[in-house]
């Protein structure tokens, strides 16, 4: 399976990680030159320097090839545009996306996003 990974703090790292030890495909877009540098010194060539929400970085990432793109940036509306993006113009076949604000669940569904990770649910689910 090929995974585009957009953002990656630890939860991007460490799921690029168990993907890659899974035998996926995986490329990383990340903006911030150090966390990129990072991840291609310690998991090879899976980084490309450069911000999701653009069409020409995405490209660069293979998005249109995607079966799956996962949107982990630390902003809501950041991975809601990514997700959009990807979905509609690039016709991904799966998007997945966190979200941090509760009341932003809806708009994810609403526009068709296929997976939302709340992560204040989780962590509610589980107390």
């Amino acid at each position: 399976m090929y995974v585009v990974i957009v953002g990656c703090s630890e939860s991007g790292y460490h799921l690029s990680k168990a993907l890659i030890a899974g035998a996926h495909e995986v490329v990383v877009v990340e903006k911030n030159v150090a966390r990129f540098q990072l991840l291609n010194e310690e998991l090879g060539s899976v980084a490309v320097l450069g911000d999701g929400t653009d069409q020409a970085t995405l490209k660069r990432a293979g998005v249109a090839r995607a079966d799956v793109v996962v949107s982990l940036t630390g902003e809501d509306a950041t991975n809601l545009v990514i997700s959009q993006m990807t979905k509609h113009i690039f016709h991904v076949p799966r998007t997945m996306a966190l979200i941090k604000d509760p009341k932003n669940e809806p708009i994810f569904h609403e526009v068709g996003v296929d997976v939302v990770v709340n992560s204040t649910h989780l962590v509610l689910a589980s107390l």
